[in-house]
C-alpha cells in the first residue's frame, strides 16, 4: 500500500513538472497558468516532505504574484501564507511571521485563506499567547469589515472560533 502510495505520487511528480515545463514554454514563465503550475508542483513537494525543493517556487509565486497583480492583492496574501505553512514545518518561525503579520494586512479572501490554521500552526510551534490574541483580534476585525452585513454571520462565526482558539491556548499555558 505504502509503495503503491508512493508510486502515484512519484507519477503525479513527473506529470506536474510536465505540466510546469510546457507552461512555462509556451506561456513563459511570469503567466498566471504558470504560476498556477508551479504552485501545484510545490504544494505536491510540500506534501511528499521535500521542503527544500518546495521553498523556492513558494517564493518565486510570492514574488511573481507581488510583481503581476501588485503587493496588496488577495493572491498576494494566499501566496504568503503558503510560504508561511512551509516555514512553519520547517521550524523557521522568524520567516513565517512576518509572512502571516503581512498576509493579515492584506485584503483576504476567505475562500483560500485559512486562518484558524493559520493560528493553530503558529501556536503549535510556539507563538506566544499575546501575539497570538493580537493576532486573532487582527483577523477577527479584518474579517469583520472584509464582510458585507449580508455575510456577517460567517465573519460573526470566525470570530467565535478564533476567540474560542485564544481561550483555549491561554488555558492550556496558564493551567
Amino acid at each position: 500500500m505504502v509503495e503503491q502510495n508512493r508510486n502515484r505520487l512519484d507519477a503525479s511528480e513527473a506529470a506536474y513538472r510536465e505540466c510546469l515545463a510546457i507552461r512555462t514554454k509556451v506561456l513563459g514563465p511570469r503567466h498566471a497558468h504558470t504560476a498556477t503550475a508551479r504552485n501545484n508542483l510545490a504544494g505536491l513537494l510540500y506534501q511528499q516532505r521535500d521542503f527544500a525543493a518546495a521553498a523556492p517556487m513558494f517564493r518565486e509565486n510570492l514574488d511573481q504574484q507581488r510583481e503581476t497583480l501588485g503587493p496588496d492583492h488577495p493572491s498576494v496574501a494566499t501566496s504568503m501564507t503558503n510560504l508561511g505553512v512551509l516555514l512553519v514545518t520547517m521550524k523557521d518561525l522568524d520567516g513565517a511571521e512576518p509572512l502571516y503579520r503581512e498576509a493579515l494586512r492584506l485584503p483576504l479572501d476567505p475562500a483560500t485563506v485559512d486562518t484558524t490554521q493559520t493560528l493553530k500552526d503558529l501556536t503549535e510551534q510556539g507563538g506566544s499567547i499575546k501575539t497570538m490574541r493580537d493576532t486573532n483580534r487582527q483577523q477577527i476585525d479584518r474579517t469583520s469589515k472584509l464582510h458585507s452585513s449580508s455575510v456577517s454571520s460567517v465573519s460573526e462565526r470566525l470570530a467565535t472560533v478564533l476567540q474560542a482558539v485564544s481561550a483555549a491556548a491561554l488555558n492550556e499555558a496558564t493551567g
